[in-house]
């Protein structure tokens, strides 16, 4: 075991890796990367899995021999991000349980898994692909959105569709949606769950430049370019409905404002009590916050312009304001964490609206004895339309 190749390009694809290979994992080889060597295609292969994601990239190497072995991916990292020089060595003598990484004069010797004691990752075949691009916006859009911890498979889930009219995706915690529309060009006639910390590591390995191919095998989505593939665990469950969702919503009123005032605005008052509720209150031209809580209380405003009630959309503002703001939107002007839920609210909803996103929010019904607090059934959230 002998291969040469280019220091940086291994050191990119360990670092992918490393992101989805577990830190902390009962089973010690799971933390580590895959090194496949074929001598006779010139090519080493990483594998990196947590059982809920694998990824697999193939880069170009020189080898004299086949070999395969893991070793620790955040480890094999460090050590090639502070090796010297373009190119590394990478050296094993036959049945050797250590491997020598070198680059220049520097040298590092450490233990290995060998191939049969890595768990066993494979990326089923997919047929019909589509093509897919601008991942990391659509991620960033939806994916805070939902809610990790909820009881509800697929409220840890971003619902991900590709459409004949492009790529659309959603996420909620069961009290606030978030709506992305995507590249037009990317059509076709498929809707999965995706859980939210599967497409997010996704998003952190490219570019909205990068174009994908992409295609569902039963439980799982797979990602496709060159030297590069992808898969993701599905979650089998039924979505909200957001189109009816969206299309029960009627306008109240529309205030145009800065995206940049109005998240900082929303900081500013919000610190006193990270988790509490901001009031917002229209103040003439003006969007009027404040925040009371056991650290003291705060109040901040941004500039708004009103436009005509009967204009579509509701509170105008660019997806950045939607994805950072710290509360949703109940009665009465409040703005309420979505960790929480005003039990005396009767339905209503807010929409913010901007270019090719959405977020919207429903307060929820006064809670029966016995019965937990929950959204109505018609605003397709917590249980979709029914």
């Amino acid at each position: 075991y002998n291969i040469t190749m280019n220091r940086a390009e291994l050191l990119h694809a360990v670092k992918r890796a490393a992101a989805v290979a577990p830190a902390n994992s009962p089973l010690e080889a799971l933390k580590g990367v895959l090194v496949e060597v074929s001598a006779a295609s010139k090519s080493l292969v990483l594998t990196a899995t947590n059982l809920e994601v694998t990824l697999k990239q193939k880069l170009a190497c020189a080898a004299p021999e086949d070999d395969a072995l893991a070793i620790d991916a955040r480890l094999l990292a460090g050590m090639l991000e502070k090796l010297p020089g373009n190119t590394v060595e990478l050296r094993r003598k036959p049945g050797d349980s250590r491997l020598a990484v070198w680059s220049g004069g520097a040298k590092y010797n450490v233990s290995i898994w060998e191939r049969g004691g890595y768990p066993k990752a494979e990326i089923p075949a997919v047929t019909n692909l589509v093509r897919i691009s601008g991942i990391p916006s659509m991620a960033k859009r939806t994916v805070f959105a939902a809610d990790e911890n909820n009881e509800k498979p697929m409220l840890k889930c971003v619902q991900f569709r590709v459409t004949q009219d492009g790529l659309r995706a959603a996420g909620s915690d069961g009290t606030c949606v978030v709506t992305a529309r995507g590249d037009s060009k990317s059509t076709g006639e498929f809707s999965v769950l995706i859980p939210a910390p599967s497409l997010s590591r996704l998003a952190q390995m490219c570019e909205d430049k990068d174009e994908f191919r992409a295609g569902v095998n039963g439980k799982n989505i797979v990602f496709v370019r060159e030297g590069f593939l992808f898969s993701a665990r599905l979650i089998q469950e039924k979505y909200i409905d957001t189109d009816f969702l969206t299309s029960s919503l009627k306008n109240q009123f529309t205030v145009l404002t800065d995206v940049a005032e109005l998240r900082r605005a929303l900081d500013n008052v919000s610190c006193v009590e990270p988790d509490g509720k901001v009031q917002l209150s229209f103040e003439g031209m003006t969007l009027s916050f404040r925040c009371g809580g056991v650290h003291g209380s705060a109040q901040n405003g941004c500039y708004s312009g009103s436009a005509d009630r009967n204009a579509p959309g509701g509170v105008l503002v660019s997806h950045q304001a939607a994805e950072q703001l710290p509360a949703v939107p109940v009665r009465d002007g409040c703005f309420g964490d979505r960790r929480r839920r005003d039990a005396d609210a009767g339905y209503r909803a807010r929409l913010l609206h901007a270019g090719r996103c959405a977020a919207w929010s429903a307060t929820v019904r006064s809670p029966k004895r016995g019965q937990e607090t929950g959204c109505r059934e018609e605003s397709g959230v917590g249980g979709g339309h029914r």
